[in-house]
């Protein structure tokens, strides 16, 4: 028993003095980028085309109100 905890201790302190290792996340920062660059891109040209729709939507109001008026 007592050689087992001793064991554990000692690759308990040889975990603990093993320098730490760079986070995942911060790892690869270029492929999170490139997803959500895609992800961002997709967004804006659907607002794009939002804002085209309801410009062509305001211009054929115009144009009903223009030919209910003659």
């Amino acid at each position: 028993m007592f050689r087992f905890v001793l064991l554990v201790s000692l690759a308990t302190l040889l975990c603990a003095c093993q320098p730490q290792q760079a986070d995942p996340q911060t790892t690869e920062p270029a492929a999170n980028d490139n997803l959500l660059s895609t992800q961002i891109d997709a967004l804006q040209k659907a607002r794009d085309v939002e804002q085209d729709l309801l410009e062509a939507a305001q211009k054929q109001r115009e144009q009903i109100e223009a030919e209910s008026s003659n």
